[in-house]
């Protein structure tokens, strides 16, 4: 089975990053994100680097060019801006580089 970033759902992640599991509400149901996230090289980078507002923008240019327009563009930025901001809130620690 392929793994994908956990931020912008390209294939191959390199880097895991510890992460508490947490609740969020998604259309009036709760989804459970569990454990440890996920990231691909350039997604790494922005979280290193303090860029939310970058890292999100990444995460819906890709999805929008994969799946296009079906939900209003800043309807999608604010909720991968905020699930990303549920992550950074739980993070456990520093990133460590995936097992091949």
């Amino acid at each position: 089975m392929t793994t994908i970033c956990d931020f912008c759902s390209t294939p191959s992640p390199v880097w895991r990053y510890p992460c508490e599991s947490f609740d969020r509400p998604v259309g009036g149901l709760r989804r459970r994100s569990v454990g440890d996230w996920l990231a691909c090289d350039t997604c790494s980078t922005l979280i290193e680097a303090n860029e939310p507002i970058e890292l999100a923008r990444r995460a819906l240019g890709i999805f929008l060019a994969k799946y296009g327009r079906r939900l209003p563009p800043t309807v999608l930025r604010a909720d991968i801006a905020s699930v990303h901001g549920q992550f950074l809130a739980h993070r456990a620690g520093p990133r460590a580089a995936v097992e091949q």
